[in-house]
């Protein structure tokens, strides 16, 4: 069967920064008023045209830019959770945290929610949104998930499914619209196709890349999700080079081992490492042989290249990644960008302002997704 890419999208974000927002911003922001409507948040003055979307919303990171205050927390706790919507209208702001065609991790959940929490309480003295603003926060989740437990982690927070979202935006009138009409009935689509998803959903997390794995292993080990997905299990990860690992679209990881194809995480990055060292298997675990004193300047020549050598640098206890401009310059350089530099120099040392912690691009780089 021949598909159609807006007929088949699954990709969450797809979802909750475009199609949903596309729905409330529509017809004078005749949907957002409605939400807001359905859940008892309008503002004081209803009459007010004052509104405000964003999408991903990172208050630490963007608002570091030119704020020193708000600089220094990101520094001291780095990213913290971000949230799909930030809504306000007038004195009422909406902070909406979506997920789409699988069951949530409610432990992880409740931490994501808990992090948005204090994020925004961390910086609202830097914000315009003093006393005068009311915050709620909104999980919005596939029908059958009772995430009840969340009401511990703040008072103000309140629960829908995509089914509430559909039914109301689908009552309003909206003659002619036909980017309307499109958009809603995506949603509708997409509702249809979770639902044979939802039994089989389960605490397995996906990347699209070795890179994206190893940035995520400190975070994967704090959250008990020791197991790496290996067709063939250990004997076919010992039998793999170096360049097929690198080259897979997918890894999987999770907090269970259901089969001998789940390898532990620790296990695979031993023998990752062993292959960046070009060690011969019979010598994969072995101690490392003593080095001579690595150069204090090394160049790779792309992103990908530093990321897949970042095992061998923390042991060579080369921290430091030269970018022109320093960390300023570097906050300010997208995704893109990241990836299509030619050229990163990582030392051991930091001589001046323009060597930043390698830490410090990683966590820029993940928080760009």
């Amino acid at each position: 069967m021949r598909i159609r890419f807006d007929e088949a999208a699954r990709t969450e974000k797809h979802f909750t920064c475009a199609i949903l927002p596309h729905l409330l911003m529509c017809e004078d922001f005749s949907g957002l008023k409605k939400l807001f409507g359905l859940l008892n948040i309008c503002p004081e003055r209803v009459e007010s045209e004052d509104f405000e979307v964003v999408a991903e919303l990172e208050p630490l990171r963007d608002g570091a830019i030119g704020n020193g205050t708000i600089d220094k927390f990101r520094r001291e706790h780095g990213r913290l959770a971000v949230p799909d919507l930030f809504l306000r209208w007038a004195n009422s702001i909406l902070i909406i945290e979506a997920k789409f065609f699988t069951y949530p991790n409610l432990e992880k959940l409740t931490s994501q929610v808990k992090a948005q929490v204090d994020a925004i309480a961390m910086i609202r003295d830097e914000t315009i949104y003093d006393h005068t603003f009311t915050f709620t926060h909104l999980i919005l989740t596939v029908p059958g998930f009772h995430p009840e437990a969340l009401k511990s982690v703040t008072d103000s927070i309140r629960f829908l499914t995509w089914n509430d979202i559909f039914e109301l935006l689908d009552a309003q009138p909206r003659p002619g619209s036909k980017d309307y009409t499109y958009a809603l009935q995506l949603l509708r689509a997409a509702i249809g196709r979770s639902k044979p998803v939802l039994p089989r959903s389960d605490d397995k997390e996906r990347f699209k890349s070795l890179a994206d794995l190893i940035l995520a292993r400190p975070r994967l080990e704090q959250e008990g999700k020791t197991f790496i997905g290996f067709e063939g299990g250990a004997r076919k990860l010992e039998r793999t080079s170096l360049s097929v690992l690198e080259n897979r679209v997918q890894y999987l990881a999770s907090a269970h081992r259901d089969n001998p194809n789940w390898i532990p995480i620790e296990t695979f990055f031993q023998y990752h490492a062993s292959l960046s060292r070009g060690l011969p298997s019979g010598d994969r675990g072995q101690p490392e042989p003593l080095r001579e004193p690595a150069k204090t300047t090394e160049r790779f020549n792309s992103l990908r290249e530093l990321l897949q050598a970042l095992p061998r640098l923390e042991r060579e206890d080369k921290r430091y990644v030269g970018f022109q401009g320093g960390l300023g310059k570097m906050l300010g350089t997208s995704r893109t960008g990241l990836e299509n530099r030619n050229r990163y120099l990582v030392s051991a040392t930091s001589d001046n302002a323009n060597w930043i912690p390698i830490d410090e691009l990683l966590r820029h780089y993940a928080a760009s997704e």
